[in-house]
């Protein structure tokens, strides 16, 4: 269990599968849609990290780290995402009665 969550594969897996829901469940693009970034984020830094090497590689050490890590990445996707897709509030929609 303890190499499976530093297993890079995985977290790609994981991040499609939240991408797949995104689009088929909800498309609110609130929850979904940033973990998915999240893991795609922690994905590439375990792959990037692969080798063990010392200094920021270090944070994937242990599998706190790299919950921390998702958990960060989905944060800002989402902060991201909310920015980029705010509605105007001024604009008046067709379908508003």
């Amino acid at each position: 269990m303890d190499t499976l969550i530093f297993n890079p594969e995985l977290w790609l897996a994981i991040g499609f599968l939240f991408l797949i829901l995104e689009m088929t469940l909800d498309g609110s693009l609130v929850f979904f849609l940033p973990l998915g970034i999240g893991c795609a984020f922690t994905a590439a830094g375990l792959a990037g990290c692969s080798d063990a090497t010392a200094g920021l590689c270090s944070i994937y050490g242990r599998w706190y780290f790299v919950m921390g890590s998702t958990a960060v990445g989905a944060s800002v996707a989402a902060l991201l995402l909310r920015k980029f897709t705010k509605k105007d509030k001024n604009r008046k929609e067709m379908n508003d009665y």
